[in-house]
């Protein structure tokens, strides 16, 4: 039998056997949950608008607050009627169980007359599971409610496998499902608006004989966006008559909670933030799906089978077909054609077609297909066993030996043909600038690294050992060497071949070395130890940039491993809560009012005590921790604010420093705009300051940040001005709000030119029309100085020292209780 036959009677088997388990898997809903996390993507896609005929009488917070403690009386619902009663709606729906009498009989009699005279009033009927191990119940109205009601409607909601509610049932209840669902119930009572039963098709979960809580007639939900919700009013108000006419007449009218303390709150796929959503709204979105007739329906389970198992072997077998070059695309497009008949079949015939077995096994066929292919071809296997070999041991683009070859060699060190003489092992890293032609073309950055392989060869003699160790990192191993002048001469002969420009493919590239050296039996007889020291050397190279040549010594050592503490002590210190925020208070030039505060980390550690920003901060950028700890500043100036609030002090704004890392991440000023509505904080009483640095390292990405940071209401301040490189040109880019002058100029006014350099930055920031904030005043002659020349803030030692917010607020209130300002 040739390949060739060999292949298609594989190649049929496989088909047969994807359909098979698609078929059984789409059976049985195996891939359940990732059928719903596809539905919910899709689903934004048909949203309906939200109608006008549906208003939500919303028992809130405000209500609570101002009619008091809940559960009210029924006297108080029955007031409510009678208030709608004369505003005409066209039915009225109360999301409220009212199974129980009430101890004032008088209170249910006043209910059960306003709802007699309203005469268009649904209740609700609720399954009710008292214990995890009994049965389902029916709650109902009491009698006299439930006699007075004009329609009873079930509020059954029941959630998918990952606990968010899709769909409703038209019909529920227990041993026969003939309850209306409470939206369904109130269409029912207008009466002039026709119901459409599910298709043939679709999924009706019908279930007419039996015990326990019955359902008929599945409907999939189709919820609006998350900003176009029904409009609510509150209790309160059509209590007071403040609502108009206008808003209630003819209108469905909901009654429920909203308030989280009392309603019940359910997780549905309309809100991508996992917002639960009210009960009550809940059912507003099932009104409004049979109000806009934009019913959706799963399709029935053996119509979804057939149909995965026709999109499998379609998809397959086209694959299958089709040249091995083609496969790839081939795949692709087949799980784009599966997703969009799924996303079809939901936008037109409003049908919802779970394509998670299809897309897993027609995803799955392709490896399996692509691994046949290539067991066909003994050579190509051959082949790459042997690349596989040559790979363990050497760099696929040097070809130079890797990492575990060059611990062979240290190992052999002990066995040098002279005890006395020394042996150098150089570690190099080499920093490649980025560069647009080398990531367009791969093939570019692959000559740079056989560029640098080559020159590592030309800097050594002919039996020095070279290794690639990773991407960027190389080593050199010389024995023999006699003397350390003839070590140091080899290193600078090693950074004057990396450092020469390398003209490659037209473009002339400078690399930047760093060379780190340990020396065998000197620093170690260790293979291990001796090749830990020399990357610690390197690295201590890479931190200092005047050092390109670093020789292991102790205090270097001692230094790396105080850095590696530093790192293991902070790596917890967030979580174990010590570090803490202090502001020092900025205050108006001229009048000496506390105008706001600069948010400060200070650091305490258990082990190391206080530690400096200008020690932890680094530290913290370089290892990637300043994002955590960065967003935990902005949640606690978030707090800070929210307390002055809420003891009346409003007028403070907190600046929060963003270190380069928060500043480059996109969605930060969506993140601090959302803690500050959790807050109730005004945008406009948080500054956010970036360096003159972090600006210029990118500015396109930098004038997108700060427009975003911008379009939610926050201010934006340029933070140590004068000690960068910003331009007026570059200034005029971005949507700035104030200019910080750095501490610097302030401390050498006494000088002449730093004062005509202090005066051209104060007059730039007026002709941008920015705040000024002068760092750093320490004496009344430099406060003096910033008056004269119209500075609108001062902040530093003269005025106060950094305090926690507890000192902050207490100033804030001795000023707003004496009106006495700083006086400096």
């Amino acid at each position: 039998m040739s390949d060739y036959q060999r292949s298609w009677i594989v190649g049929f088997f496989l088909v047969i056997c994807l359909a098979l388990a698609g078929f059984f898997l789409s059976a049985n809903k195996s891939l359940q949950r990732l059928d719903l996390l596809i539905y919910d993507l899709m689903l934004p896609l048909q949203a309906p608008a939200m109608s006008d005929d549906i208003v939500i009488i919303a028992i809130d917070d405000a209500t609570i607050h101002a009619l008091g403690r809940w559960p009210w009386t029924r006297q108080r619902h029955a007031e409510l009627l009678d208030k709608l009663l004369a505003l005409s709606p066209r039915a009225i729906g109360i999301d409220l169980l009212f199974s129980e009498p009430e101890n004032n009989s008088d209170a249910d009699q006043s209910l059960a007359r306003a709802m007699t005279e309203n005469n268009r009033t649904v209740l609700v009927v609720a399954p009710i599971k008292e214990t995890p191990d009994s049965i389902i119940i029916e709650r109902l109205p009491i009698p006299v409610l439930a006699l007075a009601a004009e329609a009873l409607g079930h509020v059954d909601v029941e959630l998918d496998i990952d606990g968010v509610n899709r769909h409703f049932y038209l019909y529920g209840g227990i041993a026969d499902p003939h309850w209306p669902s409470m939206a369904l119930a109130m269409l029912n009572v207008e009466g002039d608006r026709p119901i459409r039963m599910p298709p043939s098709y679709a999924d009706k979960a019908d279930k007419q004989t039996g015990t326990g809580w019955l359902r008929r007639h599945k409907v999939m939900l189709s919820f609006t966006s998350p900003e176009d919700k029904a409009q609510r009013i509150s209790y309160v108000d059509v209590l007071a008559g403040r609502v108009a006419a206008t808003a209630i007449e003819n209108k469905y009218v909901l009654i429920g909670a909203t308030s989280a303390g009392i309603g019940d709150m359910i997780s549905t796929p309309a809100d991508r933030s996992h917002q639960r959503m009210p009960g009550v709204e809940v059912i507003s979105q099932e009104m409004n799906t049979l109000l806009q007739d934009k019913w959706l329906y799963e399709l029935a389970q053996p119509i979804q089978s057939v149909l995965t198992v026709i999109l499998i072997v379609f998809s397959v077998t086209t694959l299958f077909w089709l040249p091995q070059r083609f496969s790839l695309i081939t795949m692709i497009v087949a799980l784009l054609l599966i997703t969009g008949c799924s996303l079809g079949l939901l936008l037109w015939p409003k049908l919802w077609f779970a394509p998670a077995s299809a897309l897993t096994m027609t995803l799955l066929s392709w490896p399996l297909w692509t691994v046949w292919q290539y067991q066909l071809n003994d050579r190509f296997t051959k082949k790459l066993m042997s690349q596989l070999e040559k790979q363990s041991r050497q760099h696929i683009i040097t070809g130079l030996p890797n990492h575990g070859v060059l611990q062979e060699q240290l190992h052999k060190l002990k066995n040098l043909s002279q005890p006395s003489s020394l042996a150098a092992l150089f570690v190099i890293h080499v920093t490649r600038p980025d560069s647009a032609i080398s990531v367009i073309d791969r093939s570019i950055s692959d000559s740079l690294l056989l560029t640098i392989s080559e020159r590592l060869k030309l800097a050594t003699d002919y039996d020095a050992f070279i290794a690639h160790l990773n991407e960027d990192d190389f080593a050199v191993l010389l024995t023999e060497q006699q003397d350390i002048d003839t070590i140091q001469y080899t290193a600078n002969r090693l950074l004057f071949h990396l450092q020469t420009p390398i003209d490659d493919f037209g473009e002339e590239i400078v690399l930047t070395p760093n060379i780190g050296l340990s020396i065998w039996p000197t620093d170690s007889r260790d293979s291990t130890e001796l090749l830990r020291k020399a990357h610690t050397a390197m690295f201590k190279s890479r931190l200092d940039k005047t050092l390109p040549i670093c020789i292991y010594t102790a205090d270097i050592g001692q230094e790396i491993e105080s850095r590696a503490e530093l790192e293991r002590a902070m790596s917890g210190a967030l979580g174990r809560g010590e570090f803490e925020i202090y502001y020092q208070p900025q205050v108006e030039a001229l009048t000496g009012r506390l105008a706001g505060a600069e948010a400060l980390l200070r650091w305490h550690s258990p082990e190391l005590g206080d530690v400096g920003p200008e020690a932890f901060i680094p530290v913290a950028e370089q290892s990637g921790l300043i994002n955590a700890i960065g967003q935990w500043v902005l949640r606690k100036a978030c707090e800070d604010l929210k307390l002055m609030k809420e003891i009346g002090l409003e007028h403070i704004r907190i600046a929060v420093n963003l270190s380069p890392l928060q500043f480059s991440d996109m969605t930060l000023a969506d993140e601090i705009a959302e803690t500050l509505r959790n807050a109730d904080i005004e945008p406009s009483r948080l500054e956010l300051e970036v360096t003159e640095s972090t600006l210029m390292n990118n500015m396109s990405t930098a004038v997108e940040a700060m427009t975003n940071i911008k379009k939610h209401g926050m201010s934006l301040a340029i933070d140590d001005f004068g000690t960068g490189y910003s331009s007026l040109k570059h200034l005029q880019l971005f949507p700035l709000d104030c200019l910080k002058i750095d501490k610097c100029f302030t401390q050498d006014l006494s000088h002449k030119s730093t004062a005509e350099i202090t005066l051209s930055i104060i007059e730039l920031a007026r002709r941008l029309n920015l705040r000024i904030i002068a760092e750093g005043v320490e004496s009344r002659e430099q406060a003096d100085f910033f008056r004269q020349h119209n500075c609108d803030e001062l902040q530093g030692y003269l005025y106060s020292k950094p305090v926690p917010a507890e000192e902050l607020i207490e100033l804030m209130k001795q000023q707003a209780s004496t009106r006495i300002h700083f006086n400096a």
